[in-house]
């Protein structure tokens, strides 16, 4: 041994059912002052193949040259790649919402002027498809920061609805359109520092009808994938037949309401069912309650009026015609919290883009335990209907 170590030999296996003689090999190295390296075949008590293989893996790591066309029994042909030195630069990993937002604006066809909508990405001339993508982050929308359901920020149902009618009135003008089948599925938490990416997907299925389809983007250590938050089946300029014409005048409404809760009461009560409203969703100005009537007067705050004129109605308007439903549950605390599910039908009528006040009569249709089903009207200030819900359900 010592001999084959002084005439150059450093690579030493031994093959037997388990190693024994690589201590004495590597002490006759060391007494000539020389460094081999050993390594056995396989071991007692372990798999074969796999000793076996981990053993060419460290003959080959240490300098072993091995015929890799017999180990996998494979014939191939050697390819000759380019030599040219590495450039040694450092690049970044995009993340996808990084990657989606500057992709987006490379094929967008226009920037939209709505804040949910952002950017339409470019479609083939002739198409009935649109698509739009928006990053939220909660440092371009503060007001959303004070929507919560117990402790967690949460994009909110009426934000969604906004963005159902922004769509349709960017593609087909303001009318009397319908919107029908709106399910709010899953919900969308936000966080601090870190922005979601909506996709919101408008498709004709039939004629004058179109599906509408609002997902986010959602990024972890495990998995990425999209998450559908709503949708919507929408029938473009229908009358108003196709609702029905029993809307609920407000004169009925006025006289069948006589109970009235303060602005404080509500959120008072609000907060007591996990619903802790922040300033900027504080837009219920006064409530008047009856007996399966409810009234109420909405108004934005110093907080959202520098960004009404942006929206059709800003979320945080909507979302105060929305929580005056609340008020039928007001008197149940053990039913907990409930939040927007369902819409039947919703009529937009011809209104003012930037409505900052208004009225909403209700009308309670079904209130069980662990539901609640209304019918309401919006009133724009000069008293004329702005929008009309059929079937609104929260769970």
């Amino acid at each position: 041994i010592q001999k084959m170590i002084q005439d150059g030999y450093g690579y030493f296996v031994e093959v037997s059912p388990h190693p024994t003689l690589l201590q004495p090999i590597q002490e006759n190295a060391e007494s000539l002052q020389l460094e081999v390296h050993t390594s056995g075949s396989i071991e007692r008590e372990k798999d074969e193949l796999y000793s076996l293989i981990n053993q060419v893996a460290n003959y080959y790591a240490n300098g072993g040259r091995i015929s890799w066309k017999k180990f996998y029994d494979l014939s191939f042909s050697k390819i000759q790649l380019p030599a040219y030195p590495w450039q040694r630069e450092e690049f970044w990993v995009e993340s996808k919402s990084s990657n989606s937002q500057r992709s987006s604006s490379i094929r967008s066809n226009s920037q939209s002027t709505h804040p949910l909508l952002s950017q339409r990405v470019e479609m083939p001339e002739g198409s009935d498809l649109y698509i739009w993508e928006t990053e939220i982050d909660l440092k371009d929308y503060p007001y959303l920061k004070d929507h919560k359901i117990q402790d967690t920020i949460v994009f909110p149902g009426a934000g969604y609805l906004e963005i159902i009618w922004a769509a349709i009135f960017e593609i087909f003008g303001e009318g009397g359109h319908l919107v029908q089948n709106v399910a709010l599925k899953n919900a969308l938490p936000l966080q601090e520092n870190k922005s979601v990416t909506l996709q919101i997907i408008l498709t004709q299925k039939i004629a004058d009808t179109y599906k509408i389809e609002i997902y986010s983007y959602q990024e972890s250590e495990d998995d990425n994938h999209w998450v559908e938050h709503a949708e919507a089946t929408i029938h473009i300029n229908a009358t108003r037949d196709r609702l029905s014409p029993n809307s609920l005048p407000l004169e009925i409404i006025e006289r069948n309401t006589f109970n009235t809760i303060s602005k404080e009461e509500h959120y008072q009560k609000t907060t007591s069912i996990a619903l802790p409203y922040g300033a900027a969703f504080q837009t219920v100005e006064s409530l008047k309650t009856g007996e399966n009537f409810i009234l109420a007067d909405i108004s934005a705050n110093d907080l959202i009026k520098n960004s009404i004129g942006k929206y059709f109605i800003h979320p945080a308007i909507l979302d105060g015609f929305i929580q005056t439903f609340l008020s039928a549950i007001y008197g149940d605390n053990e039913k907990g919290t409930f939040v927007p599910v369902s819409v039947g039908k919703i009529l937009l009528h011809n209104y003012k883009k930037d409505l900052s006040k208004g009225k909403i009569g209700v009308k309670i249709t079904s209130d069980h335990y662990d539901r609640l089903i209304v019918n309401g009207v919006v009133y724009d200030e000069a008293g004329q209907v702005a929008l009309e819900f059929r079937d609104f359900e929260l769970d």
